[in-house]
């Protein structure tokens, strides 16, 4: 029944992955736009960085996500604990996707944000 609900959940991702893949669509093209236009370079390559970004840190969160929910399905509780165990597995199979989505794509976001305000000044030199 465990493994049921992990196709179940995968449901979830038919309705995440389209709005996730339209997010990045839209700002990879708007930064990459705003990067060539002179007068707006840096906010495009901030953008361009952001969208780079979040896409292992939507991966990455997910990838965490099925290997705790698949390690917590496999523990071995007491019965006394049975109506908790499934609790927190129904919680992180049906709800989990959403949120650690969204964790993960503003994590990676902010992470490429920084590693792109890291390297500004070799690119500017570089660039202009």
């Amino acid at each position: 029944m465990a493994r049921l609900s992990l196709n179940v959940s995968r449901m979830l991702y038919f309705f995440i992955l389209p709005a996730y893949l339209l997010l990045l669509l839209v700002v990879s093209i708007t930064s990459t736009v705003l990067y060539f236009r002179p007068s707006s370079r840096h906010v495009g390559r901030y953008g361009i960085g952001i969208a780079v970004g979040s896409l292992p840190g939507f991966l990455v969160a997910n990838v965490v996500l099925w290997i705790f929910t698949i390690a917590i399905l496999d523990l071995q509780l007491p019965d006394w604990l049975q109506g908790i165990h499934k609790l927190i597995v129904g919680v992180l199979v049906f709800l989990g996707p959403v949120p650690v989505s969204a964790l993960g794509i503003i994590a990676g976001g902010l992470i490429g944000a920084y590693i792109t305000h890291r390297m500004s000044p070799r690119l500017t030199n570089r660039c202009s």
